[in-house]
C-alpha cells in the first residue's frame, strides 16, 4: 500500500510538472511579447523626444527670425526717402510740426 501511495504521489508531481512545462512556452511566448513590445515603446518614446526637441528647436528658429524682421524693420521705419538716399526722420506727420502739413510737403518739394 505504502508503495502505490507513494506512486501515486509521484504521479501526480509529474502531472504538474508536465502541467508547468507545457505552460512554459506560452509564458515564454508572452515574455518575450512583453519585451518585444516594451522596446517599442521604449523606441516610440525616443522619437517622441526627437519630435519634441526639434520642434522647440524650429520654435526658437521662428522666434529669432521674428525678432531679426522686426528689428530691420524698426530700422528703417524712421528713415524717409530722399531722391535716391535715405535719411533719419524723427516724428510722424510733418517734419515741422505745423498741423497743416506745410512742413511736410515742403520737404518734399527741396
Amino acid at each position: 500500500r505504502n508503495n502505490t501511495g507513494e506512486l501515486k504521489e509521484k504521479m501526480q508531481k509529474m502531472d504538474e510538472n508536465l502541467k508547468v512545462f507545457n505552460k512554459l512556452p506560452k509564458m515564454n511566448k508572452n515574455y518575450r511579447r512583453e519585451k518585444r513590445m516594451e522596446k517599442e515603446e521604449k523606441r516610440v518614446d525616443e522619437i517622441r523626444d526627437k519630435l519634441i526637441q526639434a520642434n522647440k528647436e524650429l520654435e526658437t528658429t521662428v522666434i529669432s527670425l521674428e525678432s531679426d524682421k522686426a528689428a530691420h524693420y524698426l530700422r528703417f521705419q524712421n528713415m524717409r526717402r530722399k531722391g535716391r538716399r535715405f535719411t533719419r526722420y524723427h516724428g510722424r506727420g510733418n517734419s515741422k510740426g505745423t498741423r497743416n502739413g506745410e512742413g511736410r510737403d515742403a520737404d518734399r518739394n527741396r
